[in-house]
């Protein structure tokens, strides 16, 4: 599955245990986050989750710790995470 949980903006407690709630009944096997939160204190994944899940964080998140990451249920093998430009110049072409 793939879910942007959008940090913690909004009423971040509240939708915190909808989400909890949300992941640990459906119990995916694999799961594509978009802005979580890892800092050195929090991980929001890993709270989200449970221990349960073996989890890969994007390296470079933004200033407050939003990030990527991906998580799954086997271990992770190998690791590779390419930079995609988020614009295109007008001389781009795309085939």
């Amino acid at each position: 599955m793939t879910l942007n949980v959008w940090a913690r903006h909004g009423d971040w407690p509240r939708r915190r245990k909808v989400l909890a709630a949300g992941l640990r009944a459906l119990r995916p096997d694999l799961v594509a986050f978009q802005e979580v939160v890892r800092t050195a204190d929090y991980d929001q994944v890993a709270d989200l989750l449970g221990s349960a899940y073996h989890v890969v964080h994007q390296h470079n998140g933004e200033a407050d710790g939003t990030r990527a990451a991906i998580a799954s249920r086997w271990p992770v093998g190998r690791v590779r995470q390419l930079r995609m430009p988020v614009t295109l110049s007008p001389r781009t072409i795309l085939w």
